[in-house]
């Protein structure tokens, strides 16, 4: 059986993601701690998740754009060209491992 595994440091990224409140305790866990190399690498994985949440965010409200366009019958080519512009952003935001 062959099982697809992601790196621990994708996993916690992700985690940060999905639970920005978890991401702000464990930071401020490991600041208060003061070792510099945990604070180092969690600060990244931090800063990678808060990235990628921005990133999504955007991706979301460009989707929504592209949705309310559409509503309002306006034409294919400014919903196709709004939906181009948000996968090419959410390629940037998800890995291409995920």
């Amino acid at each position: 059986m062959i099982t697809d595994t992601i790196p621990h440091e994708e996993a916690v990224i992700r985690h940060f993601i999905e639970d920005p409140e978890f991401a702000d305790l464990y930071l401020n866990t490991v600041l208060a701690d003061g070792d510099d190399y945990e604070i180092q690498r969690v600060q990244s994985w931090y800063d990678e998740a808060k990235a990628r949440t921005q990133k999504l965010g955007y991706w979301g409200s460009i989707v929504n754009n592209a949705e309310k366009t559409a509503r309002e019958g306006k034409n294919l080519e400014a919903i196709i060209a709004l939906m181009t512009r948000a996968l090419g952003i959410l390629k940037d935001a998800v890995p291409a491992s995920a």
